[in-house]
């Protein structure tokens, strides 16, 4: 079960080129869980990466673990290379841990939660070569995910949050207001367009377009 190319999203799709890039590097004739994990990691803007190198997991050490563990190849034949199994199986797991949460596209956070769901491949082993609680892991991904993550006594952003946080600021700058109010907060979820505000709104049958326009209009009025 392979999910429609459209619903990956960009990050994720750039971190099956970069498992196939770090495959290469490798020379190895195979895209395995440990090159997915790698191009989680090199990914570095997605969820996946964010929480993962929050976990002491960066791309040196799992580099090296995968020299350590898997060595070197003798270099892939020319043509495509191709996922194994179990990297097959984390993909598949990954479509699933989308549709439990309700979510439209694969992200690289459904990756992630696919490796960890997998479980016995090397990518795992890595991870808990490296000192990573796997139930953990999964843990904080999940909360990030619903944005409850908390990082000491402070209560973070997911990236979603701090796009629209960001988009918000935005347009209170664009308007000449001095404070960001409501209605800025309320069209930075509706620019930011992938978070889970801005699906409910299209579910309901908002045209976020014409919305924009009329929070742009009551916002420019009222604040």
């Amino acid at each position: 079960m392979s999910p429609p190319f459209d619903k990956i999203t960009e990050r994720a799709k750039r971190v099956l080129m970069l498992a196939r890039e770090e495959a290469g590097r490798f020379d190895h004739n195979y895209i395995g869980t440990e090159h997915l994990l790698l191009g989680l990691v090199r990914e570095g803007e997605g969820i996946a990466a964010k929480v993962l190198h929050e976990m002491g997991v960066d791309l040196t050490k799992t580099r090296s673990a995968v020299e350590f563990i898997i060595g070197r190849g003798e270099g892939a034949e020319a043509g495509d290379i191709s996922l194994t199994p179990r990297a097959k199986k984390v993909i598949e797991l990954a479509v699933e841990e989308a549709r439990r949460l309700g979510h439209e596209h694969i992200d690289t956070e459904h990756f992630l939660l696919g490796l960890v769901g997998e479980g016995d491949g090397i990518a795992v082993g890595i991870l808990e070569s490296l000192g990573v609680d796997l139930s953990k892991l999964r843990s904080v991904v999940l909360a990030v995910i619903r944005g409850e993550h908390v990082e000491g006594d402070k209560i973070g952003f997911t990236p979603g949050a701090q796009k629209a946080l960001g988009l918000a600021a935005e347009e209170a700058r664009r308007l000449g207001h001095a404070n960001v109010g409501t209605g800025h907060l309320l069209l930075g979820l509706v620019r930011e367009g992938e978070g889970i505000a801005a699906s409910i709104l299209q579910d309901v049958g908002m045209n976020l377009q014409r919305m924009r326009q009329q929070v742009r209009q009551a916002v420019s009025q009222g604040e």
